[in-house]
């Protein structure tokens, strides 16, 4: 049993707090908690909480919290922040004397994680879950941002011992794009393994879809499509969009509900009710609902672009090409051949639990710690 003690390092204004309003606080512990349980690992936590997040130390044994916030004054402006986020490393490296290593999630914020590195020469795991650069990219965003995104993806490239992608297509990207060495690993996101439900009594005539209410996500496109459909479209998430699709399907008298957002585990409760799930999103990462989906048995319908395609196939959902009838095509009559729909059910459910398993997951963990740890 190992005795190694991790710095976990929070994404930049990310928290226990914040994981707890949007409902994902249990899943994005769990890991943790798993990696506690079965290799006797301690942790500390670095969030970019006040001191309240101390409460949260009551999920774990034996690992704690720093709250960034109980150490310097929170700032409303964020350029602030970010200024003073690079002081931090030199505040707590005295905190830091019997850590093995340090551990990073997203690209905002590496640079404590770097800094750190160097001050107390302890090597460093960068996880990201989709590439901040291309992302900016595909969104168009500043030229300004966009450097600075490179720029910070390539330092972090060069610096960490370990850089952890959830995708192939985020690993050719980076191998193409940046400066490499040879330490980029596959990572995929994790899903809990639930008993299979058959898919005879779920919903047939509703539709449910999940995600940020953003341009990103394309749910226009979703209600675009299957507005002339005979289904209730049932959409779990929030943002800035919600105004200007709700009045789309108030005009198009689209049978349409907002759900909100919900924590995890009700999440899966619900989307175990639905034969079908809808992806249309422009561009992806390694898409945590569309995994749940599949988790749970749903047959997925996701747009065919390349990081759905590493899920999703002709044997295990339906692909769509982001055009006009091409979505309402694929799901204009999807209930005529139940036996097809049962097997996609079946495969997809099998291949996301064996592929993506959160035992696999804190296996490939627990491994790169220990490989670390001994250099």
């Amino acid at each position: 049993m190992s005795d190694m003690t991790i710095l976990k390092i929070f994404t930049l204004n990310y928290s226990f707090y914040t994981w707890e309003k949007s409902g994902t606080l249990e899943r994005e512990i769990k890991i943790y908690r798993e990696l506690e349980k079965k290799y006797n690992l301690n942790f500390i936590f670095l969030t970019y909480g006040d001191k309240t997040e101390k409460e949260y130390e009551k999920y774990f044994q034996n690992s704690k919290i720093i709250p960034i916030y109980s150490l310097v004054k929170y700032s409303e402006y964020k350029i602030i922040r970010i200024i003073r986020s690079f002081f931090i490393p030199f505040k707590i490296r005295k905190d830091l004397k019997n850590i093995s290593l340090i551990k990073h999630n997203q690209m905002l914020g590496a640079w404590i994680a770097i800094i750190l590195k160097y001050l107390i020469k302890k090597p460093f795991i960068m996880r990201t879950g989709y590439d901040m650069y291309l992302f900016s990219k595909m969104n168009d965003t500043s030229f300004l941002k966009r450097c600075f995104y490179f720029l910070l993806t390539q330092i972090t490239l060069l610096t960490s011992d370990i850089y952890t992608v959830a995708s192939i297509c985020d690993y050719n990207f980076l191998k193409k794009t940046f400066i490499t060495k040879n330490n980029i690993e596959v990572r995929p996101n994790w899903v809990e393994k639930r008993p299979y439900k058959i898919i005879d009594k779920r919903y047939k005539n509703r539709i449910i879809s999940i995600g940020r209410l953003e341009d990103q996500k394309n749910f226009k496109y979703i209600l675009e499509e299957l507005k002339d459909l005979n289904f209730v479209i049932d959409i779990v998430g929030d943002g800035e969009e919600k105004k200007e699709l709700q009045g789309f399907a108030d005009k198009n008298k689209i049978m349409v509900n907002f759900l909100g957002t919900m924590k995890n585990e009700e999440l899966l409760n619900l989307l175990e009710k639905y034969m079908f799930y809808i992806s249309a999103s422009k561009f992806e990462g390694n898409p945590k609902t569309v995994l749940e989906a599949l988790s749970v048995g749903c047959v997925v319908f996701a747009s065919n672009i390349q990081n759905h395609q590493e899920l999703i196939n002709h044997s295990n959902g339906y692909l769509f090409n982001l055009t006009k009838n091409s979505l309402k095509s694929v799901v204009k009559d999807p209930n005529k051949n139940l036996s097809e729909l049962k097997t996609k059910s079946k495969k997809g459910y099998d291949d996301v639990n064996n592929y993506n398993s959160l035992s696999s997951a804190v296996e490939n963990e627990y491994k790169d710690y220990c490989l670390l740890s001994k250099t």
